[in-house]
């Protein structure tokens, strides 16, 4: 199994305590620091998502979609608080998609409620 495989099934298996995975992501990250990402089922930690900046995650890069980790965050968790550190890092709460949509957009689609009330008034 080569290092970035070894990166990729630390962050893909959901099984892995979240405590675990804060205390082996700077081993991880050591091993291939462009290979560690944020996955959707992890974005909406508050610890994980500070802890993957700190260590020099980047975050201001888009998807093919041209999506921010903003609307990464809208489509999979109701998190205002992830979405302030977000914002206070240079994320834009305003930037759209390929779509035309902003994450705001994607927090009522998905019925995230608190997080759309936080983006709205951003």
């Amino acid at each position: 199994m080569t290092r970035h495989m070894h990166i990729m099934l630390l962050i893909a298996v959901p099984a892995v305590s979240l405590g675990l995975l804060i205390n082996l992501l700077p081993y991880a990250i050591n091993l291939l620091p462009h290979a560690v990402s944020f996955d959707a089922q992890y974005i909406g930690k508050p610890v994980l998502t500070k802890t993957l900046v700190t260590l020099g995650t980047p975050i201001k890069q888009t998807s093919v979609n041209n999506q921010t980790l903003l609307h990464t965050l809208s489509n999979a968790a109701d998190s205002p608080e992830v979405a302030e550190y977000l914002i206070s890092q240079g994320l834009d709460p305003h930037a759209t998609d390929s779509a035309g949509k902003k994450a705001h957009d994607y927090a009522l689609q998905n019925g995230h409620t608190n997080l759309a009330t936080y983006l709205q008034n951003q």
